[in-house]
């Protein structure tokens, strides 16, 4: 069963991947049509504030005591690298 914090988690983590794969200097050997692609999916990707929308919608709570500050991308790049 997937909690609401870690539904929130993944979409903040696949939103931070995609803004990755945009960046050159972070991902240099990415086809220019894979960065299109993803330069497509985030202009219509849920945002951290649309995420508190969401959870209010379904009753639950807006974020977890644990879960990291909004907008925090570098938190979410440590937590995927770890192995």
């Amino acid at each position: 069963m997937t909690l609401p914090y870690e539904r929130r988690y993944a979409i903040a983590n696949a939103r931070a991947f995609l803004w990755e794969l945009l960046d050159p200097k972070v991902t240099p050997r990415v086809p220019k049509p894979i960065r299109k692609r993803a330069a497509r999916l985030l202009k219509h990707y849920p945002h951290d504030f649309d995420m508190v929308d969401v959870s209010k919608a379904f009753g639950e709570p807006a974020k977890a005591p644990h879960d990291p500050p909004d907008g925090c991308l570098d938190c979410l790049r440590v937590e995927r690298s770890k192995p």
